[in-house]
């Protein structure tokens, strides 16, 4: 990772876009494309089925769009 430069920033830039997508999706942001939309609406179904209720995902996704991703 540090040995070599342009690969260390290589993993860096695809990193960050990945993180700025996914924080994208899990904010409770007014404006989503559909695809958005559609990723966050599945992934509090999921979150659902195993066990959490409205409440504990919007505490969950409200913690991690404020604490893991910020930029």
């Amino acid at each position: 990772y540090d040995s070599y430069e342009p690969l260390k920033e290589a993993i860096e830039k695809k990193l960050t876009a990945s993180v700025k997508e996914l924080s994208r999706i899990i904010t409770q942001a007014k404006v989503r494309d559909k695809d958005q939309s559609e990723k966050y609406n599945s992934m509090v179904e999921e979150m659902k089925r195993n066990g959490y209720c409205d409440h504990c995902c919007n505490v969950i996704l409200k913690y991690a769009a404020n604490n893991l991703w910020k930029d």
